[in-house]
């Protein structure tokens, strides 16, 4: 019974430290992926005229990007992820509102034609 449970105790030590060593492998790799991913998602929120429709976004992004870059600097690796993680997904809010925004002002300028269309049309029959 006690070879049992030696055994057992040493199965559960081993898979314990695996796990350990595994977790601190995992922090241990800097997010130069999901960095760049971030930065891609700034450039392209800012190439959709994301400083214009939606500045605070945008500049969240930023923020937390260069933050992110910091925390890689100082090898707090899991922190950096997290927050370029973050930063990514300001960015592609900041995208996708300034992609709608920027719709409707298209469409309000369309309308804004038609209807003056519309009222030349009305001028001319008269």
């Amino acid at each position: 019974m006690l070879k049992i449970s030696n055994k057992i105790f040493k199965g559960c030590m081993f898979g314990l430290t695996a796990l350990i060593l595994l977790g601190g492998c995992a922090s241990k790799n800097p997010p130069t992926d999901k960095i760049l991913s971030a930065e891609s998602a700034i450039s392209r929120a800012s190439e959709n005229k994301a400083e214009i429709y939606d500045p605070l976004n945008l500049k969240i992004a930023k923020e937390k990007l260069q933050k992110a870059k910091e925390l890689m600097k100082e090898k707090k690796y899991e922190e950096a992820s997290m927050l370029a993680e973050e930063a990514e997904v300001d960015a592609q809010l900041a995208e996708e509102k300034s992609r709608t925004k920027e719709t409707k002002k298209i469409a309000d300028e369309i309308l804004d034609s038609i209807n003056a269309l519309k009222e030349e049309i009305e001028r001319l029959r008269k």
